[in-house]
C-alpha cells in the first residue's frame, strides 16, 4: 500500500520538461522561406489566363490491384478483400461509416448518399425511423 501511495504521489507532480532540441541554423528558417516567397511573388500567383497548362492526358490514373485476400467463414460463405473503387464493387452488401444522424458533411456516407439520390436517402432514413420503432416498442417505450 505505501508503494503505491508513493506512485500515486508521483503521478501528481508535473511533467518533467523535455530537453530542448536545438535546430542547426544551416536549415532554412520559416523567416527565410518567407522571404523567398516575397521576393519572388509569382511562386504565390495564379497563372495568367494565356499561359498553357499540362494537358490532363499524362495525368496518373488510379490503378487497382484487384482481390487481396480471401477467408472462408464456414458455414457463412467467403470474405474477400478487394482493392478497388468500392461503388463499382459487385457485392451482396456494402459496410459504410455514417454519421449518428445521418447527416454526413464529407467522406464515404456523404458520397454514397450522392450518387444514391434521393431514393437512396429517403430509404434509409425511414429504415432508420422504422429500426427506432421497433427498439422502443422491444423496451416498452411506446
Amino acid at each position: 500500500a505505501a508503494e503505491q501511495h508513493i506512485d500515486y504521489v508521483r503521478q501528481l507532480e508535473p511533467p518533467r520538461p523535455q530537453l530542448r532540441v536545438e535546430v542547426d541554423p544551416k536549415l532554412q528558417s520559416s523567416l527565410h522561406e518567407t522571404r523567398l516567397v516575397f521576393g519572388h511573388p509569382e511562386l504565390t500567383q495564379q497563372p495568367q489566363e494565356d499561359m498553357a497548362l499540362r494537358p490532363l492526358q499524362g495525368a496518373p490514373t488510379p490503378r487497382y490491384e484487384g482481390l487481396l485476400q480471401e477467408v472462408s467463414v464456414e458455414p457463412f460463405g467467403t470474405l474477400q478483400v478487394v482493392h478497388g473503387d468500392l461503388f463499382e464493387a459487385q457485392a451482396d452488401a456494402l459496410v459504410l461509416p455514417m454519421t449518428p444522424n445521418l447527416l454526413p458533411y464529407r467522406g464515404l456516407g456523404l458520397e454514397a448518399f450522392d450518387r444514391g439520390g434521393k431514393a437512396l436517402v429517403e430509404a434509409t432514413f425511414a429504415q432508420a425511423k422504422a429500426d427506432s420503432e421497433e427498439r422502443a416498442a422491444r423496451s416498452g417505450e411506446l
